[in-house]
């Protein structure tokens, strides 16, 4: 939360935040670098990828309101998508995004490294993001790269700092 809070800070200029999130990703992602393994993921071109988003806010919040158009406009011949929530108190939006997604993973009591292995043992191809540093983030299951390809998306204005995020 400090890394989020301190965009707001009048004192921090861009190069002072990205300081500041790449020393925060020396303390907390650096020592788990060890954990990464090669992807067990099939190789075909001729197959649909999976794509995993990740996040505490599948439910009333404007991610959410944000990612529905979106999973309903996913190709489902070309992509399958898992939703990997982390969410604490389902709702009605909860309920919507379920009907979104092929797979649907309830991950609030998972550890970072148990949710990390739901993804390698899911072989996503692709996985996204969407809490980044903000509150309930799953960063530290990104640290250990369960996916070949990492990316963030919407829940964040800034860099991760994590070398294991690669868009």
């Amino acid at each position: 939360n400090l890394l989020l809070t301190l965009h707001y800070h009048q004192d921090y200029s861009p190069a002072a935040l990205a300081r500041e999130h790449r020393a925060w990703a020396e303390r907390h992602v650096a020592p788990l670098a060890g954990m990464r393994a090669p992807h067990p993921n099939d190789a075909r071109h001729d197959r649909r990828l999976r794509i995993g988003y990740v996040s505490p806010d599948f439910r009333e919040h404007s991610v959410a309101r944000f990612l529905q158009p979106m999973l309903e406009a996913h190709d489902r011949d070309a992509f399958e998508i898992f939703a990997y929530a982390d969410v604490s108190r389902p709702d009605r939006i909860t309920d919507e995004l379920k009907r979104r997604v092929d797979h649907w993973r309830d991950t609030f009591v998972l550890s970072d490294a148990e949710l990390a292995e739901a993804v390698r043992a899911d072989r996503i191809d692709i996985l996204v993001d969407l809490a980044v540093h903000s509150g309930r983030n799953r960063l530290l299951t990104f640290a250990r790269k369960p996916a070949p390809v990492q990316v963030t998306y919407l829940g964040y204005c800034s860099t991760t700092g994590v070398d294991a995020v690669d868009y």
